[in-house]
């Protein structure tokens, strides 16, 4: 029996055109135990994109920030310091096409000769490449900065994105933190998921589903594969047909 459905985004509940169906919306509302979101997006984004949803926790910025929908409140961020923002950027920019600094509701694409003093608190830094060559040549000098570090294949373009976060900021973690005061176990978990910075969390659930259109490595680690991807409502039609009955209510 399970207890909470937490879903990713991107790859996952989001279509490719950067839409949530009403269909999901509607099922959403209706579900009978929690619902949450763990996603690599910034809160602002997670709040367009669901506008219309009812459901209590987001975990955004791949788990640098837990906020209270209902209540409109932070509960706990973990923020990227202003100096390894800087050497972020530093070691990046002339490798990735584009770089991004993602604050709570609003991400800023950086420029030389940026003041990272004059942003707000900064949850992730993000970068765009052409190929994965272009990432690994500056790979040892990223992970020496010790960020939580994600590279994956963009599902929007031909490329590749790298993601970088606080150290200790995962799904999973801010999925620990969420529960508890919540009366709910990992293990009374189904989550699902796509990509790479959901394989903790996956892996950690009582029952990981990837998207039939994930990437392999989250097919391998997941407990089970949805039928349908992400355009299809992927999501919402895994749980009518196979965990209508093992739901707790």
């Amino acid at each position: 029996m399970y207890k909470m459905i937490i879903s990713d985004l991107d790859g996952t509940l989001l279509r490719s055109d950067e839409t949530v169906s009403k269909e999901s919306i509607d099922f959403i509302n209706n579900l009978e135990i929690p619902f949450a979101v763990a996603t690599g997006r910034i809160l602002g984004d997670v709040k367009k994109f669901l506008a219309g949803a009812k459901f209590k926790y987001v975990m955004a910025a791949n788990g640098s920030i837990i906020y209270d929908m209902e209540e409109d409140k932070m509960i706990y961020e973990k923020c990227i310091s202003k100096e390894n923002a800087e050497k972020y950027y530093n070691i990046v920019k002339d490798n990735a096409y584009k770089a991004y600094a993602s604050m709570i509701d609003d991400w800023l694409q950086i420029e030389e000769g940026q003041n990272f003093d004059e942003l707000g608190n900064i949850y992730k830094m993000s970068a765009f490449f052409n190929t994965e060559e272009e990432y690994r040549e500056i790979e040892e000098e990223i992970l020496a900065l010790g960020l939580k570090t994600f590279f994956m294949e963009d599902p929007y373009t031909d490329g590749y994105y790298m993601e970088v976060v606080e150290t200790g900021s995962s799904k999973k973690a801010a999925i620990e933190y969420m529960l508890k005061d919540f009366g709910v176990e990992l293990k009374d978990i189904v989550a699902f998921g796509d990509s790479k910075n959901d394989l903790e969390m996956l892996e950690a659930v009582g029952h990981g589903v990837a998207m039939k259109n994930a990437s392999e490595d989250a097919k391998e680690i997941a407990d089970d594969i949805a039928s349908k991807t992400n355009d299809e409502d992927g999501v919402i039609a895994y749980i009518k047909e196979k965990l209508g009955e093992k739901l707790y209510v």
